[in-house]
This record gives C-alpha cells, structure tokens and sequence, in this order.
C-alpha cells in the first residue's frame, strides 16, 4: 500500500511539473528563483560566479595544457616528417 502512494506521488508531482513547465514565463520565474535559492544556500551571488577558460595562449605555469599543446604541435611535425620521408 505505501508503494502505490509513492507512485502516485511521483505521477502526480512529474504531471504538475509538466504542466507547470509549459508555459515559458513561469518557466523563467522558476529558473530564476532557483537560482536566487542556490546563491542564497551558497552564501555567494551567482551573477559575480565567472567561469574562467583559458581561451587562445596556454598560460605559462599550467603544465597540463602546455604538455597538451606541445603533444598536439608534435603530432602535425611527425606526421608532417612521415609524410616527406614516404615521398622521397
């Protein structure tokens, strides 16, 4: 008996949402109010998060991107030198 309340539970909860998310302005509101709720639980705005990339030059002292761009700048060479070696 107490499965087939939690399985109506969870119908009618996933049916609610359903509706609820159709229309896309309450859709915005409740994005934005989960967001106002994790940066409140977080203790930190979520507007001042930046996802920092490193886009373009590797920085120096990062040594896992550097090794990745040097293994891929190796790749071109070899199989740049694989290819001149097979031509000649």
């Amino acid at each position: 008996m107490k499965m087939k309340k939690t399985l109506v539970f969870v119908a009618s909860a996933a049916g609610t949402t359903t509706l609820l998310l159709r229309n896309e302005e309450l859709r915005q509101s409740l994005r934005n109010k989960y967001r106002q709720v994790r940066s409140y639980l977080s203790h930190t705005p979520v507007k001042d998060k930046v996802e920092k990339k490193s886009i373009g030059h590797s920085r120096p002292y990062d040594y896992a991107d550097n090794k990745m761009v040097s293994e891929g700048a190796l790749t071109s060479v070899e199989y740049y030198n694989k290819a001149q070696q097979e031509s000649r």
